[in-house]
């Protein structure tokens, strides 16, 4: 069996090489490494490969423990279903790291899952806090890096896993199958997954 990358490296080299032909194109950190730098076209196929794996890898852990918490909190994945019908455009998952998350010297209720403790009004009641308003800060909250060092693929990440977990609300409920299922624990790979992952079903809502 081939190694994953390999896969990976097949889909991406197309695009470099085409862009890497190119004679003319707009000032980007591409041109900046083949231009200024001078790295020559095989590095660039590997460049873009763990860019390309980085963004696979990040956005299909943070889908799969949002299957995990909505269907092991069913209460939870109501009112985001709620919200999903009363907004249109969506709900904001706000994601934490997982230890500050669960710190209870940092927030007293953290080992509930309370995912509302990240909406708007809750982070601007912490302010006045110096332990809880720790969790809100950029560095901590911000896994994907800010300013100049900002993952690349950010805004993409975050469209997918918002569009994903509101179009699969809105036509399904998550429920575990069976339903005595406990928690997963987490398998520290390039990101933390669920393991084992939990056998869900998804039950068509009625129209």
């Amino acid at each position: 069996m081939r190694d994953g990358f390999d896969r990976i490296l097949d889909i991406v080299r197309p695009e470099v090489h085409h862009l890497f032909s190119q004679e003319k194109m707009p000032d980007c950190w591409f041109k900046d490494l083949r231009d200024e730098q001078g790295v020559p076209i095989d590095q660039l196929e590997v460049v873009m490969g763990f860019l390309l794996s980085a963004a696979i890898g990040t956005t299909m852990s943070t889908i799969e423990w949002a299957l995990v918490a909505l269907a092991h909190f069913p209460r939870e994945q109501a009112k985001v279903h709620a919200e999903i019908l009363a907004t249109l455009g969506g709900a904001t998952i706000f994601l934490a790291p997982l230890y500050q998350a669960r710190d209870t010297h940092f927030i007293s209720d953290a080992d509930q899952f309370i995912p509302d403790r990240y909406l708007r009004e809750k982070i601007r009641e912490r302010k006045s806090c110096p332990f809880s308003s720790k969790l809100d800060a950029s560095v901590v909250r911000n896994q994907f890096g800010n300013g100049s060092r900002v993952c690349l693929g950010k805004r993409a990440a975050e469209l997918e896993v918002r569009a994903l977990v509101c179009e699969l609300l809105s036509h399904y409920e998550v429920v575990l199958d069976p339903p005595s299922q406990t928690l997963p624990g987490i398998a520290a790979t390039t990101v933390g997954v669920p393991k084992p992952f939990p056998k869900l079903r998804l039950l068509p809502r009625k129209s």
